[in-house]
C-alpha cells in the first residue's frame, strides 16, 4: 500500500492538466461529447477505459483532461504495487522487489504513459492482476485465483486488445488446474472461469456483438475488433521496421538507465537457481515472448508505448535476478545494490536535464515537427505531461482570433481534437473547424466577414494558400489579413 501511495501521489502530481495532442486529445474529447464510438474502428474504442474515464470527469470536479489522467495515475500506481506483490509472492523478499517495482515506476515511458489519459497503464494493471492470480494459483491451487485471473483477463481485453496476447497463457494455465482437479470439480471450475472471462469481457464483447446485429457483416466487424479500420497491415506486419525499432530502443535505454535490463537478463534464467517453479518460469517466459514478438514487428511511429506490458514482465524477471544477488559474495551483493539506488535516485534529474542535452547534438532534427507552442524535445524527453500545454495554448488562441464563429483551419490532423475540444470548453458552438480550406468555405466566411484563422502543421511554413490576401502571424498561429 505505501509503493502504490507513493507513485499514485507521484504520477497524480505530474499528470497532464490540460488538453493533448494525438489520441490523448481525441480520447478526451470523445469522453466530454459522450461519444464512445471510434472512427477509426471497434479496436480503437477501449470501452472500459471510456467508462472509468467518464465516471472520473462525472465524479471529480476537475478539468477533463485532469480527471481522465487521473485514471491512468491509479493504474501506473496499482501497476506498481502488483509487480511488487508477485515477486513477494514468488521470491519472497520485499528488497528485491522493491528494486524492480520502483524501476518500473520511474521508467520514462512508464512514467509518462501514467500521466496522460490514455489506457495503457489500465492494460499493465490488469496484465500484473492477471498474472498475479495465475503465480497464486499455481502456488496454492485454489480455484479463486483462477476465476480472478480469467476475470482479469476479460476486463483487460475489454480494455485493449493486447490482452489477447496472453490468454493463451492463462487458457493453458486453467486448463492445467482443472485438469488437476479431475471430474467434474475441474469441469465445473473451467466452466465458471470461461463465464468469469466472458463477463469481464462484456463492455467490448457487448459492443461487437450489437456491431454485428446492426450490420450483419460478421467478417468485417471481427476485423474492425481485432484490428480497427486502418492498422490492420501494421498488427498483421511480420517483419520489423528497423526506423521505429531503434526509436523504441533508445526510449527503453531513457526509461532504464540504471541495472534494471542487466538484472532481467540474469533473471530470465535465474529463476530456477531461487525456487520459482519450472510451471511459473515457462509461463512468466511464454507471456514475456508473445508480448516481444508481437511488439518488435509492430510498425508504428509511437511503437515504443506498446512496449509498456514488455517492461512490465521484464520487472518481474529484474526483481528475480536481483533477488539471485543472494548467491554473490555479500560486499558485491551491497555494492550492486546501492549502485542501484542511486542510479534510481539520480533518474527524474536525467529526465529533468535531457530535453538540454538532445538539444545540443540536435538529435531530433529527422523527427521535429515544430508544433504551434510546442518544443518537441521537452514533449518527448520530459515524462511528465503536466509541463506541456502547447495544445491547450494553441486550441485556445485559436478560439481568441477565431471569436464567436470563426473558420479554425487545423492542418494537423492531431491538433484537431485539441481545437474541437477547446470549442466545446469555451462554448464556441458557431466556430467552424475543418482540416483543410475548401474555395466554397472560404467564399462563405469571406463574404459574411468571419475571421479565418490558421493552425500550421509546421510553425514556420503554412501549406495552405490564402484564399486573398495574406496570412498574417499571430504568435504561432495565422490569421487571414488584407493586403
Amino acid at each position: 500500500m505505501l509503493l502504490a501511495g507513493a507513485f499514485g501521489l507521484l504520477f497524480a502530481l505530474t499528470a497532464a492538466r490540460t488538453i493533448g495532442w494525438q489520441d490523448s486529445g481525441h480520447f478526451v474529447l470523445r469522453v466530454v461529447t459522450g461519444e464512445l464510438d471510434n472512427h477509426y474502428g471497434l479496436a480503437l474504442v477501449h470501452p472500459l477505459h471510456y467508462w472509468l474515464a467518464a465516471g472520473a470527469v462525472w465524479a471529480l470536479p476537475l478539468e477533463p483532461p485532469f480527471a481522465i489522467a487521473l485514471v491512468s495515475a491509479l493504474c501506473g500506481a496499482i501497476t506498481v504495487a502488483n509487480v511488487f506483490g508477485i515477486l513477494l509472492t514468488l521470491i519472497g523478499r520485499a528488497g528485491p522487489a522493491v528494486l524492480a517495482a520502483v524501476a518500473l515506476g520511474l521508467a520514462h515511458t512508464f512514467w509518462r504513459h501514467a500521466t496522460l489519459p490514455e489506457c495503457y497503464t489500465v492494460t499493465t494493471a490488469l496484465l500484473t492482476a492477471e498474472l498475479w492470480c495465475l503465480v497464486l494459483l499455481v502456488r496454492t491451487g485454489q480455484g479463486r485465483w483462477l476465476l480472478g485471473m480469467m476475470l482479469a483477463s476479460g476486463l483487460g481485453w475489454a480494455n485493449h486488445n493486447m490482452a489477447l496476447l496472453t490468454l493463451p497463457i492463462v487458457g493453458l494455465a486453467a486448463l492445467d488446474a482443472c485438469w488437476r482437479r479431475g471430474g467434474w470439480a475441474g469441469a465445473g471450475l473451467l466452466a465458471a472461469g470461461a463465464a468469469v472471462w466472458v463477463l469481464g469481457s462484456l463492455p467490448y464483447s457487448s459492443l461487437i456483438a450489437m456491431e454485428m446485429a446492426r450490420t450483419g457483416d460478421v467478417i468485417a466487424t471481427l476485423r474492425s475488433a481485432l484490428f480497427g479500420t486502418r492498422f490492420a497491415s501494421n498488427v498483421l506486419n511480420p517483419v520489423p521496421g528497423i526506423r521505429t525499432l531503434a526509436i523504441s530502443t533508445a526510449f527503453t535505454l531513457l526509461s532504464f538507465p540504471n541495472l534494471f535490463l542487466p538484472a532481467a537478463a540474469y533473471g530470465l534464467w535465474g529463476a530456477r537457481r531461487i525456487g520459482v517453479p519450472g510451471r511459473l518460469h515457462a509461463t512468466l517466459l511464454g507471456a514475456l515472448g508473445i508480448h516481444l514478438l508481437f511488439v518488435i514487428r509492430y510498425d508504428v511511429i509511437d511503437q515504443h508505448t506498446f512496449f509498456l506490458p514488455l517492461y512490465t514482465l521484464l520487472a518481474i524477471f529484474a526483481g528475480i535476478g536481483f533477488a539471485s544477488l543472494a548467491r554473490w559474495k555479500a560486499p558485491i551483493r551491497r555494492d550492486v545494490v546501492r549502485v542501484m539506488v542511486v542510479l534510481l535516485a539520480l533518474t527524474p534529474l536525467l529526465y529533468a536535464a535531457a530535453p538540454e542535452l538532445a538539444r545540443q547534438t540536435d538529435v531530433l532534427a529527422p523527427f521535429a515537427r515544430n508544433k504551434p507552442y510546442r518544443d518537441d524535445y521537452r514533449y518527448l524527453l520530459w515524462p511528465w505531461a503536466m509541463m506541456d500545454v502547447s495544445a491547450e495554448r494553441m486550441s485556445r488562441h485559436a478560439m481568441e482570433l477565431a471569436g464567436d464563429a470563426g473558420l479554425v483551419v487545423g492542418e494537423d490532423s492531431m491538433g484537431l481534437f485539441a481545437l474541437k475540444y477547446q470549442r466545446w470548453r469555451m462554448q464556441r458552438e458557431a466556430v467552424q473547424i475543418v482540416p483543410e480550406l475548401e474555395a466554397e468555405q472560404a467564399r462563405e466566411a469571406l463574404e459574411q466577414g468571419r475571421p479565418i484563422v490558421l493552425v500550421p502543421q509546421t510553425v514556420e511554413r503554412p501549406s495552405t494558400p490564402a484564399p486573398r490576401g495574406h496570412w498574417q502571424r499571430e504568435g504561432d498561429l495565422y490569421r487571414l489579413a488584407d493586403d
